[in-house]
């Protein structure tokens, strides 16, 4: 090629250079994402900037009017709601804003580096995506494209990753989130109960400050509470499985890895038992009536592809043991 272009006009030599830096543009690295608020914004992100003010509006211009005004019982549930929703603000800008990209990386060009494997220093790895080296507790995350120390997960909810630089905020949100969704719940409830036994406090609220019948209250108070209790039931499921990492020492990224681990160990050890049982299948007799016109091959059930690679791997092991 080197000889062709030799041998090409000026113009041709031009066409060929331009053409030659269009490609190389269209194949140059796009740098990585720096935090949450960077486009592209994903669809779930989205979802969240839309369903959390629902759920401010359902307190403040719904719930709170209706609260009981005896001994400032008002006052302190809403002002426990306006620090949950505050926190939940606070927790949520520094965990979309904090960029927890590996700290190997120094500004934006990739540095490239020529060395394979684990480094002698700092006990790093190479990332072969990334071009470097970096932490040993570093996952590449495909989709911010960038290395991120401790990985835990990549949060389509707040389009960001969670690392150990804001590990600590996403647990924040976690917390302040639960406690807001929670106060709402059990004062729809409670309101919801009061609506169907003694209503005239209720219904002199209703009258002053909503102008709403009855009955649009029941049913605006059931559905928030069919809303929350989904909402409630997967932040304690979510904020349960965290304490268990945390207790444990794991990340998200560590527990599934072992659990893919467990279950690949459990399949093997079933088609093992099951090769075993059949090698294991003593043959008929020939003097045997019941083996007559079979012969003395002794029948076997087939098994699938995936276990015949399995039972392969399986016998060499043993061989080598052996």
């Amino acid at each position: 090629m080197a000889s062709n272009s030799c041998c090409c006009s000026s113009d041709s030599n031009n066409n060929n250079q331009s053409s030659s830096n269009n490609i190389a543009g269209s194949n140059q690295k796009r740098p990585p994402r720096k935090n949450g608020f960077q486009y592209p914004f994903h669809l779930f992100q989205v979802a969240t900037w839309l369903l959390f003010p629902l759920i401010l509006v359902q307190y403040y211009a719904f719930l709170m009017p209706l609260l009981w005004s005896s001994e400032g019982v008002h006052i302190l549930l809403t002002v426990i709601y306006t620090c949950s929703a505050v926190g939940t603000v606070v927790a949520v800008y520094f965990t979309v804003g904090t960029d927890p990209i590996d700290e190997t990386y120094s500004g934006n060009e990739v540095q490239h580096q020529h060395r394979i494997g684990q480094s002698e220093a700092n006990n790093n790895i190479h990332c072969y995506l990334c071009e470097r080296d970096v932490h040993s507790s570093s996952k590449h995350c495909r989709e911010c494209d960038k290395c991120v120390m401790r990985f835990d997960h990549h949060c389509k909810w707040l389009n960001t990753c969670i690392g150990a630089k804001n590990y600590f905020y996403f647990l924040c949100i976690l917390v302040a989130v639960k406690l807001l969704t929670l106060e709402s719940l059990a004062i729809s409830i409670a309101l919801l109960v009061e609506a169907f036994t003694s209503s005239e406090r209720l219904m002199d609220q209703i009258d002053m400050l909503l102008g709403l019948s009855m009955d649009a209250v029941k049913g605006l108070l059931i559905a928030s509470i069919l809303i929350l209790l989904v909402l409630v039931t997967m932040l304690v499921q979510l904020g349960s499985f965290h304490v268990v990492l945390l207790y444990r020492g794991l990340t998200t990224y560590d527990f599934i890895v072992l659990e893919q681990k467990r279950l690949r160990d459990k399949e093997q050890e079933r088609i093992r038992l099951k090769l075993q049982k059949q090698n294991n299948k003593p043959q008929p007799s020939p003097e045997d009536p019941r083996s007559e016109g079979r012969g003395t091959e002794m029948q076997v059930a087939p098994i699938s592809g995936s276990e015949q690679r399995v039972a392969r791997g399986y016998e060499v092991a043993t061989t080598e043991d052996a």
